[in-house]
């Protein structure tokens, strides 16, 4: 099988990236032909973003020479836009689009408000009621220019994707209510690498944050719960890898707090100094306030083995079952995810149990092998259903 993959960036700058490199190097290893369409050059124009003549031209002429059997879609919406949607459509060619967030159905992508309260309702009239951008100088005049770009992207994507492939059942759900689209299959992201699980019990009694230190993530809340935790444990220890806009913020609060004894914030790693940060964790906090997709350092997590504390939202109930796996607690809620903390330090000997499911769960259901084994029927059957649209006409 020929498949034509395409992307708006070459480089492994995100999550979006490492999931394209990770899908062709598993399709190249089952025998299949692939071949990445990512420009090197970001254009940064603003009306090229909506929709690009270059970017048209080129996937019309790769078309031409390579002769894809399918094309497989992932980010498309700040470089080479939708454009490159309609150049397939022109050749007949079957198109399958990896969901990686909300763009379809939120024009700021993330499903937050202006009052920094979770959307309910997604793309629609009060997108220009609600001022999502206050911090932006005209800001109903920018949310208005989103909307219509968003408006031209769903209508070129409505009417050229055969097969929309999100990996979490949020945002499954959310293409199927707001987008109205019922041609929908599930597919978790892939890792890039596999890992071991880590040694049970753990070498430490740390807890482990990742990520990025921004409003969304939560890790202020993260802190209020270790500050209620030291009450009862006073030598809880937290390690924070990563950095980002509100870590200044982050660590004043720890101070006003009186936790920083508690806690370590290390900074930026190397992907592969962060996989052994889950060997020495204990357990691994995912704190969000708003709506992810599907987390990466929670997969990475359940991978190693690890147990995971999780808020309740987004694509995090994916991967945490409550009680098995690890556990779920309330967005935004310190009390409730200092007491979920609490219960694990208490109870260490329920963490090589825990910790063997949750790695189980990862075999299971987002392995290589259960990703192959969805994305190659997806293929095989819109191809087959391509073919014989193709030959009615």
């Amino acid at each position: 099988m020929k498949i034509l993959l395409i992307n708006d960036f070459i480089e492994k700058v995100g999550g979006a990236e490492q999931v394209v490199y990770s899908t062709m190097n598993i399709l190249q290893a089952h025998g299949h032909d692939t071949l990445l369409y990512a420009p090197t050059i970001n254009s940064r124009s603003i009306p090229a973003s909506v929709f690009s003549f270059r970017h048209y031209r080129a996937i019309r002429r790769l078309i031409q020479e390579f002769k894809p059997d399918i094309v497989h879609a992932h980010g498309i919406y700040r470089n080479v836009s939708p454009s490159v949607l309609l150049a397939a459509r022109s050749f007949r060619v079957p198109i399958v689009m990896t969901l990686h967030d909300f763009h379809l159905v939120c024009p700021k992508t993330s499903l937050v408000d202006g009052r920094h309260l979770n959307c309910e309702t997604g793309f629609g009239y009060h997108c220009l009621l609600l001022n999502c951008y206050p911090r932006i100088r005209f800001s109903r005049i920018y949310q208005c220019l989103k909307m219509i770009k968003l408006s031209l992207h769903r209508a070129i994507i409505r009417s050229t994707v055969h097969q929309f492939l999100p990996p979490s059942f949020s945002l499954m759900n959310w293409t199927k209510k707001n987008f109205d689209s019922e041609n929908v299959t599930l597919l978790p992201y892939l890792l890039m690498t596999e890992h071991e699980p880590s040694p049970q019990p753990p070498r430490t009694r740390t807890l482990l944050y990742i990520g990025h230190l921004t409003e969304q993530k939560g890790v202020d809340v993260l802190l209020r719960a270790i500050a209620k935790t030291s009450q009862i444990i006073p030598d809880i220890s937290l390690k924070i890898v990563g950095a980002g806009d509100c870590e200044r913020m982050l660590k004043e609060l720890a101070a006003s707090l009186k936790i920083t004894g508690n806690i370590t914030f290390v900074g930026n790693l190397a992907n592969e100094q962060v996989i052994h940060e889950y060997d020495d964790a204990y357990c691994v906090i995912i704190p969000s306030k708003y709506v992810e997709n599907l987390s990466v350092v929670g997969l990475e997590a359940i991978a190693k083995g690890k147990v995971v504390i999780a808020s309740r939202i987004g694509g995090l109930p994916d991967i945490v079952d409550h009680n098995e796996t690890g556990f779920l607690v309330r967005p935004g809620d310190p009390d409730d995810l200092a007491e979920k903390i609490i219960y694990v330090m208490q109870h260490p000997a329920i963490l090589p149990d825990m910790g063997r499911r949750a790695h189980a769960k990862f075999l299971r259901t987002f392995s290589k092998q259960a990703y192959y084994r969805t994305v190659i029927s997806v293929y095989d059957r819109i191809i087959h259903e391509a073919r014989n649209s193709n030959a009615q006409l």
